[in-house]
């Protein structure tokens, strides 16, 4: 998330104060974790960072754009379209004793482990029937290290 305000305005066309903006919303969040954890994160927390729902636009937890694991499929109050079948599609963390083995530790698909099931998406939502054939399944997996091989 970019921190720098000139890149931010210059890489997005949204207001960076808009709190029910995703990217906005989940900077605060993110920025919340960080003060609230200085000093104390570790790899699982920052896997638990990854998987957060917490909305800073509603003050509760919520399957949303908002939330840190963002579910635009399950958001129907977002500012743009509703129910769009987006959001989180992997998740990575890695700690300083990581990057000096040269390892992180990632997750496919959402950073909460929560399926995402194609066909009951496009059933309970028919304004995305165009859809159908290019929206694929994305399971839940597990976390898994990956340490760079020697050359």
């Amino acid at each position: 998330m970019a921190e720098n305000t000139k890149i931010l305005r210059l890489e997005t066309e949204q207001h960076e104060t808009d709190i029910r903006i995703s990217g906005v919303s989940r900077r605060v969040r993110w920025k919340q974790l960080m003060r609230e954890h200085e000093g104390k994160i570790t790899a699982g927390l920052a896997k638990e960072f990854e998987a957060d729902h917490y909305d800073s636009y509603l003050h509760r937890n919520s399957l949303s754009w908002r939330g840190l694991c963002a579910h635009g499929d399950c958001d129907s109050l977002d500012t743009g379209d509703p129910f769009e079948p987006g959001g989180t599609v992997d998740a990575k963390v890695v700690d300083g004793t990581m990057a000096r083995n040269m390892s992180f530790a990632a997750r496919w698909g959402s950073g909460c482990g929560r399926p995402f099931d194609a066909g009951r998406f496009l059933t309970e939502h028919p304004q995305f029937d165009w859809m159908t054939g290019l929206l694929k399944d994305r399971g839940s997996h597990r976390w898994a290290d990956f340490t760079a091989g020697e050359h």
